[in-house]
């Protein structure tokens, strides 16, 4: 049983410290609240509100209510006194509180009864008194996002009541993780644009919000800077700080700006109220607003006031109020208060002699609501700072226009973030530094970068890195600059400044800075779209706000701004390096390509079939999807890895797969090609051209299937005839080792495994290759084995396989898979169109099954142990405890079931395979603690040059490399001639997979199906190779990457790759090979070898 609920909390108020528990006791929950009785009478006004309501206060029937407490205005709100010794005693029924999630009030002194009480609200500005009356639900993000949403549905809703709430909120919201930051600082932001409603007529006094404004402000800041160090800490903390360039500073005397109207308008005669005197409009209705709902709107109003009282004409205080503000009559006109309706819409009276009174309320308003204003926080926050920093920041202000300025705002910040990074900061310093940053995003933006040299636009990219650093720790970004660095300042060891390598160094570098600010850029636009959608409708927002709401926060992002600057390099970069913008990663050669030009995202086109020929524009390609019949190439934006998975299966299926990373160039390719008929053409330098052609040449090609894939694709609605796979058998054993594998109880990997394993001591020998080379030891699990596993299953298990497998069927039945059916014909040999989500449903269904079987059957498990004879700590490097077989076990289930994951059933359907046909088999390896892995091609994969060797390599483990991670890989050429090598490219791959840290041990389970690697059918990818603990994926820094800087290192590796390249053909009788591998402890590990498929050219 779960121990009874209980709360315990202190809060300041304007009566004094009040303290509040409530507790679980029996069938009752009980509040009880403490007071210094020494000047009553205390009682406390409250209100309940019910589980999943908006927030809205509900009423209590009497019975519910103690005899002390009495009813108040609508009945909803009640109030109870305390005793003489200042307790408060209130008592629920479990009943009662079933219904109810939490109890809120405001403590007051005066007679429960009376109308004239003092309001003593919270001094902490965490918003009105609230405490649960129950366990609160497990948190969300959707949740938290709900509740901000069912705030804004609040009738009546203001500026003031949205930062008491946000008060309320923010805590939950630095907690519970990124997810919740973004949704908060979503809220705060469409309030800070004036998206949502700030006038709803409430009324609040100006003290009121001071303190509010103050307290959040405050308290936002404390947030903003005090990070526990991870990633997600240092995530939510740069949130926050997005957050408060929304917030004014708060704090100064509220009542100031009441009683500061107020004497000027006494001072000079000026009518308020029934006060006599002389009648301007104006003045009146803003007093009335002042009076009731002050916000940092009256700045500009007020600003604008003073701007006509210098000019005379009336025209000229709208005009201020649009261009300073974007304040329309409208929009004064909707500002209500007190008791008036109309807002402010009235003239006023040319009254000169009041410039000085209203410059000096100017600054009053300002000490309340400013903040984000560069001059207005330097003077809030110079008294915090040492006087070096005064003093920059005075020389700045003086020269605020100077070519140096941006370089010295970063030297200005790197000094002041002793003064707000960590505890005990003041929120005025902060605000100045979020100032500094945004006028740094100002002065960079104006450089004009049409004039300037590629070097000196990656020395201000630098410059834009550094600066976000300052504020948000990114360990990509950091990584990022570390690397630019680098380049931009110390010798190269292979070329002077400008040569080949050192711009393909640069190249890299900037590569790096690209896909680091993509990444948080676009994390930050993800997090914070869906909450901004969901508090925007709820506030009424136009759609059309919405719809772009988080591309505009990260517009407006000081990281932003490095985007001009890399793009601006990258041409000089490249052409020295002697790149093109593009990257071939697929191509038919001489065969024409010619095809109807579509945008769209590859990866939303799974499981279509087109109307075709079609050549896609894509901006991104993930690396595992398929290239739907009727496509006959694919061109996209982001780099594709020639050794990635869909970059074989284009190459098999004789589609052609390009790349370009300039961005002016792909969006002028987008802009002039799309829905145009258009031929592929590559030129001498490795640009893709996309040349206008006739329809005639369109129709001449649809009827041409094999010249566009049509056969490997099933291309232009042609049915494709059964593609049957190798048949097998089906093993009496659970487990084989190596000299067991053979072509019909295992796949393709592990008889190649075999097979190498027996040759590697040659290749290690006799200096060879270079570097020791061995192959890792592994166990199998032949073909048959997920049946056996079915067959020791439950009945109610294979109860349930077999009715997900009749789904899936039923799903087929009369129609293609999900949707490859076209309009009423057959296609892939399935005729019409079948369910595409009863389809995916089915398919889940299985997987699901398959990951659930309760095992490993007993003899599967004994057979194991006895195959391996007590060596499976050598084999799999893990011990055969129970924990480590609940793990094997998992990890082969995962294997089994990716046979029925949507994109390899898709794969087999596009290809006629019959689903009996595909039998898997899986492989047991130990995980290698890769440091670098290579994949290597024997013949080009582009050319189809058997005289030359294509290799890639990445840091730490494969999975970076075929999964087509963003970025590029170290990519090079060797002749086999004579023994060169030519770097194409080094790595800028943001991130590596490494195996975890500790002794646990970790072993790979690989698929080893009977369906890949095969003639027309790239099979590699399709099916799971999983870790029996899960890989951890980090930021590379390739400041210190030996792939990029250790050049006799890199040499040597690169020699000894080459040649094991060539023994491995020679051992497969001169057929070109793809072999993978790793890097270990100066040892190359070969985890795999097949025959390339190669295009005819």
């Amino acid at each position: 049983m779960s121990s009874p609920f209980s709360f315990e909390c202190e809060r300041p108020t304007a009566g004094g410290l009040l303290k509040l528990s409530v507790k679980e006791e029996g069938d009752t929950t009980v509040l009880r609240a403490k007071i210094d009785p020494s000047s009553p009478p205390f009682a406390l006004h409250w209100g309940v509100v019910e589980v999943g309501s908006d927030g809205s206060w509900v009423a209590l029937s009497p019975d519910q209510l103690s005899k002390e407490t009495v009813q108040f205005g609508d009945g909803k709100a009640v109030r109870s006194p305390f005793t003489a010794d200042g307790t408060l005693e209130l008592k629920f029924s479990s009943n009662t509180v079933s219904k109810l999630e939490k109890l809120c009030g405001v403590l007051i002194r005066g007679a429960v009864e009376s109308k004239e009480v003092e309001w003593l609200h919270a001094t902490d500005g965490q918003g009105d008194l609230c405490v649960p009356l129950r366990p609160p639900p497990p948190f969300s993000v959707d949740g938290f996002i709900g509740r901000l949403a069912a705030a804004e549905k609040e009738p009546g809703m203001t500026l003031f009541r949205r930062f008491c709430l946000a008060s309320e909120h923010l805590q939950e919201a630095i907690d519970n993780g990124p997810g919740s930051a973004a949704a908060w600082l979503s809220w705060i932001r469409l309030s800070g644009t004036k998206a949502l409603p700030w006038y709803g007529g409430g009324n609040y006094q100006g003290k009121d919000m001071a303190h509010v404004q103050k307290h959040l402000t405050q308290n936002v800041a404390n947030g903003a800077c005090a990070h526990s160090g991870d990633e997600g800490s240092a995530l939510v903390c740069h949130l926050l700080r997005l957050a408060m360039e929304y917030l004014p500073r708060g704090g100064g005397n509220g009542d100031d700006i009441r009683l500061g109207i107020l004497k000027i308008l006494r001072e000079n005669g000026i009518r308020e109220g029934h006060r006599p005197g002389i009648e301007d409009h104006f003045l009146e209705q803003w007093h009335q607003k002042l009076h009731s709902n002050t916000t940092s709107d009256d700045i500009v109003i007020c600003e604008a006031y003073l701007h006509f009282l210098h000019t005379g004409n009336w025209d000229d205080f709208w005009k201020y109020c649009w261009d300073k503000g974007r304040l329309t009559r409208e929009d004064l006109a909707s500002m209500k208060a007190g008791w008036r309706n109309n807002g402010i819409t009235g003239s006023a009276c040319h009254l000169p002699h009041m410039i000085p009174a209203f410059q000096h309320f100017h600054w009053i308003l300002k000490t309340t609501h400013s903040g984000q204003e560069l001059d207005t926080a330097f003077q809030h926050a110079r008294g915090n700072l040492d006087g070096h920093v005064q003093w920059m920041m005075d020389d700045l202000l003086q020269h605020r226009h100077e070519w140096w300025v941006p370089g010295k705002l970063v030297e200005i910040r790197e000094a002041m973030k002793g003064h707000w990074h960590g505890t005990g900061i003041t929120r005025d310093v902060v605000l100045l530094d979020i100032q500094l940053e945004k006028f740094f995003r100002t002065r960079v933006e104006q450089i004009d970068v049409g004039g300037m040299q590629a070097e000196d636009c990656m020395k201000v990219a630098e410059l834009v890195l550094k600066n976000t650093l300052i504020s948000f720790e990114s360990p990509r970004l950091r990584s990022a600059l570390k690397t630019l660095q680098k380049v931009l300042y110390d010798p190269h060891p292979e070329a002077d400044r400008w040569q080949k390598q050192w711009a393909l160094a640069a190249d890299a570098a900037l590569d790096c800075v690209a896909l680091a600010a993509e990444f948080e850029l676009d994390r930050i636009c993800r997090l914070v779209q869906k909450p901004g959608e969901t508090i925007g409708r709820a506030g009424k927002v136009e759609e059309s706000y919405l719809s772009n709401f988080g591309e505009e926060v990260v517009r407006g992002h000081s990281l932003f701004a490095v985007s001009r600057f890399i793009g601006a390099a990258f041409p000089s970069v490249r052409k020295a390096a002697g790149r093109s913008s593009w990257q071939i990663s697929a191509y038919k050669g001489s065969a024409a390509v010619v095809g109807k030009v579509v945008a769209r995202e590859l990866s939303a086109m799974q499981g279509e079939e087109v109307e075709g020929p079609v050549v896609v524009l894509s901006d991104l390609v993930g690396g595992l999807e398929d290239v739907p019949p009727g496509v006959v190439a694919v061109l996209c934006h982001s780099p594709v890895d020639v050794l990635s998975h869909i970059a074989i299966r284009a190459r098999a299926q004789g589609i052609v797969l390009a790349s370009c990373v300039a961005e002016d160039e792909w969006k002028k390719l987008k802009e002039g090609a799309v829905g145009e008929i258009r031929r592929i053409v590559v030129s001498a330098d490795g640009s893709v051209l996309l040349e206008q052609v006739d329809e005639p040449a369109l129709t001449e090609t649809q009827t041409n299937g094999k010249a566009n894939g049509g056969k490997a694709n099933g291309h232009n609605g042609h049915a494709v005839a059964a593609r049957r796979l190798p048949q097998t058998e089906t093993s009496s054993k659970w487990v084989l080792k190596p000299k067991q594998y053979q072509p019909k109880l295992v796949g393709g990997k592990g008889c190649r495994l075999a097979k190498l394993a027996e040759s590697v001591d040659a290749f290690g020998s006799g200096g060879k290759v270079g570097m020791p080379v061995r192959v890792p030891a592994s166990l199998a699990l032949p073909f048959g084995s997920f049946d056996r596993a079915l067959q020791a299953a439950s009945p109610a298990e294979r109860e349930r396989f077999d009715a997900a497998v009749q789904a899936l069927e039923d799903a087929q039945k009369g129609g293609a898979v999900n949707g490859c059916g076209g309009k009423g014909g057959a296609v892939n040999g399935c005729g019409g169109v079948s369910d595409h989500s009863k389809t995916s449903a089915a398919l889940a269904e299985i997987r699901s099954t398959v990951e659930a079987l309760e095992g490993p059957p007993a003899s599967l498990l004994a057979e194991l142990k006895e195959t391996a004879a007590g060596g499976l700590k050598e084999i799999l490097g893990v011990e055969d405890d129970d924990a480590a077989m609940d793990r094997l076990w998992s990890a082969v289930k995962t294997v089994w079931a990716s046979k029925w994951s949507d994109r390899a059933f898709l794969s087999r359907k596009s290809l006629g395979v019959p689903e009996s046909d595909l039998v898997m088999a899986t492989l047991l390896m130990r995980l290698e603690r890769a440091e670098q892995a290579f994949v290597l091609h024997t013949a080009n994969p582009i050319t189809g040059d058997k005289g030359e060797v294509w290799g890639e390599v990445v840091e730490g483990l494969g999975e970076t490399l075929v999964g087509n991670e963003r970025g590029r890989p170290l990519a090079f050429k060797g002749c086999k001639k004579t023994g060169s090598i030519e770097i194409l490219s080094f790595p800028s791959k943001a991130t590596a997979w490494k195996a975890p840290d500790g002794e646990g041990g970790s072993y790979m389970a690989r698929s080893d199906s009977n369906g890949e690697d095969l003639e027309d059918f790239a099979g590699a990818g399709l099916y799971e190779s999983v870790s029996s603990v899960k890989c951890v994926q980090q930021p590379v820094d390739y400041s210190e990457s030996r792939l990029t800087w250790d050049f006799e290192w890199r040499r040597k590796a690169l020699s000894a790759l080459l040649s094991l390249s060539l023994l491995v053909e020679e051992e497969e009788g001169g057929v070109s090979q793809d072999v993978e591998g790793c890097l270990v402890n100066g040892e190359i590990v070969l985890l795999q070898a097949r025959t390339q498929v190669i295009h005819q050219h």
